[in-house]
């Protein structure tokens, strides 16, 4: 546990030394306030990992369910229905760039919560086609910022979490994969488990609202 302690204290130090780099970005640069900032956002998805297992050394026998219900509740995803009838899932933040960190962050956080939705509403697994939407949704504060291209999003690792909790099989056939981007309040993902039967009533009830929505921003 020592070992564990000291990777976390010195992870910690260098997120602080980080952060205090970036108080004045004149002098620093734009170049490197970015490099930098993704530093902060690298040491802190492995400080983040390191501290969840902490609390199993303890040998404290309810440790792994406290730790899930605090991801739960922290990590603040949303697992509900849409229209009574559509798998609607919520994530706080935008999916990261492909190869860029922060997948086991949000693969084990969503595991946890998508188990926990299934137990307590005790669902069978989907076994019609599917396609599975990812609406990609950027705070409108920010309108200058480059929207990232589909193929250079981390989709994957989210749509295995999403398979193993939902669906019987992720084949092509079976399911497949639908992505769009608008502006919204705040940035954040959300999941859509949608009956292929029902694309177009889907389309028509609220991809065509959120475009008419997009060109009124």
């Amino acid at each position: 546990m020592r070992t564990d302690l000291i990777f976390i204290k010195d992870k910690a130090a260098e997120i602080i030394d980080d952060i205090n780099s970036l108080d004045n970005i004149k002098k620093i640069g734009i170049s490197q306030f970015i490099e930098t900032s993704y530093n902060i956002q690298k040491n802190a998805e492995k400080l983040c990992l390191s501290a969840r297992l902490l609390p199993l050394k303890s040998g404290f026998s309810k440790a792994k369910q406290e730790i899930e219900k605090t991801m739960i509740k922290e990590t603040g995803i949303c697992v509900g229905m849409l229209n009574q009838k559509w798998i609607k899932i919520t994530l706080p933040a935008l999916l990261p760039k492909k190869e860029t960190g922060g997948v086991e962050y949000i693969r084990d956080s969503l595991n946890v919560a998508l188990n926990e939705y299934m137990k307590k509403h005790e669902r069978e697994l989907m076994k019609e086609p599917v396609i599975m939407i990812f609406h990609h949704i950027y705070s409108s504060t920010h309108k200058g910022r480059r929207y990232r291209d589909h193929d250079n999003i981390e989709i994957n690792a989210v749509a295995d979490v999403v398979t193993l909790n939902f669906l019987t099989d992720d084949n092509p056939n079976y399911c497949q994969h639908f992505q769009y981007t608008t502006l919204g309040e705040t940035d954040h993902t959300e999941i859509y488990l949608i009956p292929t039967t029902d694309f177009s009533e889907w389309v028509s009830e609220f991809y065509e609202y959120d475009m008419e929505k997009q060109e009124g921003k």
